[in-house]
């Protein structure tokens, strides 16, 4: 499955040029110790750069912040490092696909791809996980990710978790999710009498089968969106990327540390962990 594209803008150069709290460096540093701890390289990125993107979106507490529980859950064997999910049924336009004992937030991947490319064949798609066994949190780079050519994505948990994203007419995708609403704002979910705990239902469509793309973007990304519906703002959003490609992520001194605890353990160098800085963004 092809890696997150929306955490990656700069420009090729010598990552060891570069400040230590680039997000390219972080990346780096991330695949490194995921590799070191048992996953595929190529799934190693996969999670690096899920993780990686809600630090680019000012929302950290999901983000490399999560590292740490990463590397313990691999490295306590709660988590097959090798497991891939499985597909069950599948016609055109569904699928079901059995999560198995690996990283939750990589089957997730798998299946909301699934559904993309269904939906470009049939207009529309929806693909259930089942049996989803660790924690798999927000899921906003994955719809984001996948709301390309041009396709609309909504990803709903058995709890009360969804991410929505869209195309836009250019630049980023309007992205929506649970986790960017105060928990006062959440609501219960009338989709969980579909779905069993661990369960993950994901729906594409291409948006020409409902709308032109500029219509869509016009009311996905109009003023008249409150700022409390759990929407990321393009603006924000692009300009925290691009800050973050200029002068570096802030990381808190505790996870500094803990970064360079596990580069230890597990043999990965340490002169890519960057030095403390100024405390991430947290989700309200």
């Amino acid at each position: 499955m092809r890696g997150p594209t929306l955490t990656a803008t700069s420009p090729p150069h010598h990552l060891e040029t570069l400040p230590p709290g680039h997000p390219d460096v972080l990346r780096r540093l991330a695949t490194q110790l995921l590799a070191a701890a048992g996953l595929r390289a190529e799934d190693a990125a996969e999670l690096a750069g899920h993780l990686l993107w809600f630090d680019l979106a000012g929302y950290g507490q999901q983000g490399l912040a999560r590292l740490p529980e990463w590397l313990e859950r691999l490295a306590s064997g709660s988590v097959d490092p090798r497991s891939r999910p499985r597909f069950g049924t599948e016609r055109l336009a569904t699928a079901v696909l059995d999560a198995g004992p690996g990283p939750g937030v990589l089957a997730l991947r798998s299946a909301a791809l699934a559904a993309a490319n269904k939906a470009r064949e049939a207009g529309a798609a929806v693909v259930r996980l089942r049996g989803v066994a660790d924690p798999i949190g927000p899921a906003a780079p994955i719809a984001a990710d996948l709301a390309t050519g041009p396709l609309a994505v909504l990803i709903l948990g058995a709890d009360d978790s969804w991410s929505l994203a869209a195309s836009t007419a250019g630049g980023l995708p309007a992205v929506a999710d649970s986790a960017f609403l105060a928990p006062t704002e959440r609501l219960a979910p009338p989709w969980s009498v579909l779905l069993e705990p661990g369960d993950w239902m994901i729906l594409a469509v291409a948006v020409p089968a409902l709308e032109s793309l500029s219509a869509l973007a016009t009311r996905l990304t109009g003023h008249d969106l409150p700022p409390a519906a759990g929407w990321l703002d393009p603006g924000d959003w692009e300009r925290r990327r691009t800050a973050a490609f200029e002068h570096g992520l802030p990381l808190e001194e505790s996870l500094t540390r803990t970064l360079a605890d596990w580069a230890s353990r597990l043999g990965v160098p340490s002169a890519f962990v960057p030095p403390a800085s100024a405390p991430a963004k947290t989700l309200r």
